[in-house]
């Protein structure tokens, strides 16, 4: 690998994020700000959730935060640079590997991911009616945990970025994404899913399932949740499966 032309293609796009921030921060932060709002703020004053729905609910909307944001940061740019406008080949004009390439927006997607899982916290504690208490339960793990999740956001961002053609980007939203979220154990915790044994085991080949329990582990200790090493089995699993397709699919269409 050429580092020298991998770091400036790295500070490129960090240059391209800095300018795109409002939209960044609109795209990152409006989803999240309403579902704290709706179901930790307005549901509870209502009484129709209890008070501790708010330690389930913020790890999983972080989770789901850094998930769309790492896909996003790869997906979107990529199915654009695939298109009819070929704009990749002026990458691939660059003295640097085709899977370094591919690899360096997985790089980028993951500081997506991470930065928009610190921008939710704070917001949580702010939206949410009487606050929420996080025990960050070893912060240097959490990190590690919160960098697994950004890579295997990206990763996946970067397999439906290549495998999925341009006209068919919106239907992705419909077929994939939604799924990913009912079913990704965002609004409840996976061991209460042993009341329906089918779906607790079916439920184990979403991402995001790993990916809220993990900060579920981390940041809300005290609510029951899967056992740390699934939740890592599950999260190295993902990304070696995801880095491997994206990083094929990524080959294909660009020497094609």
């Amino acid at each position: 690998m050429n580092l020298k032309t991998f770091l400036a293609l790295m500070q490129r796009d960090t240059v391209v994020a800095i300018r795109d921030l409002i939209s960044f921060l609109v795209r990152t932060l409006v989803q999240p700000m309403f579902l704290l709002f709706i179901f930790g703020n307005v549901m509870m004053r209502m009484s129709l959730v209890t008070g501790g729905f708010k330690e389930i609910l913020v790890p999983g909307v972080t989770a789901l935060t850094m998930l769309f944001a790492g896909m996003q940061a790869v997906t979107l740019p990529l199915v654009l640079d695939l298109g009819y406008t070929k704009e990749i080949e002026d990458r691939l004009l660059s003295p640097i590997g085709v899977r370094y390439l591919a690899l360096e927006k997985i790089v980028m997607g993951t500081l997506h991911s991470i930065f928009s899982g610190l921008l939710v916290i704070p917001l949580a504690k702010v939206m949410l009616h009487g606050g929420v208490s996080l025990s960050w339960h070893q912060w240097e793990f959490t990190l590690f945990l919160a960098l697994l999740i950004g890579l295997v956001s990206s990763a996946l961002g970067l397999t439906l970025g290549t495998y999925i053609k341009p006209e068919k980007i919106g239907l992705m939203f419909s077929l994939i994404i939604a799924p990913l979220i009912f079913f990704g154990c965002t609004y409840y915790p996976w061991e209460a899913l042993y009341r329906i044994p089918w779906m607790q085991r079916l439920v184990l080949i979403n991402p995001l399932v790993y990916m809220a329990e993990a900060l579920r582990s981390a940041i809300t200790p005290s609510v029951p949740h899967m056992s740390l090493r699934w939740i890592l089995s599950g999260l190295v699993v993902s990304l070696i499966l995801f880095t491997w397709l994206g990083m094929k699919g990524f080959r294909s269409r660009v020497i094609d």
